[in-house]
């Protein structure tokens, strides 16, 4: 990417990252706002969707901090990399990503569903 592009990617997944923070129950719409902004600049984004392999309803960060009430967890993967309020704008690798999950007793089961 041009630095002009990177720059103006990297604004907007702030905002965004501000605008829907992990406890606002809206990895939803950030999912599909974050898809966008890295299509908007060429890239080849997936909307993945993580559940729990137990069946978890709830998931809680290492905080004590509730980001899911559904059973579901939304994320954007570019590549190795992924995108969401947990990870902020600089994301994380996948493996890492998955790691990161398992830290927080979620079991990982991820389908991509864009």
């Amino acid at each position: 990417l041009k630095i002009d592009k990177l720059e103006r990617l990297v604004e907007r997944l702030n905002i965004l990252m501000h605008k829907f923070p992990r406890s606002s129950f809206k990895c939803d719409k950030l999912s599909e706002k974050v898809y966008d902004a890295f299509k908007g600049v060429g890239a080849n984004p997936e909307i993945i969707e993580i559940t729990d392999t137990a069946g978890a309803r709830y998931f809680i960060d290492d905080k004590g901090v509730r980001f899911s009430e559904y059973g579901f967890h939304r994320a954007v993967r570019v590549g190795d990399m992924v995108y969401d309020a947990l990870t902020g704008t600089s994301g994380a690798q996948f493996s890492q990503y998955l790691n990161m999950l398992k830290g927080y007793g979620i079991d990982p089961a991820v389908k991509v569903i864009k």
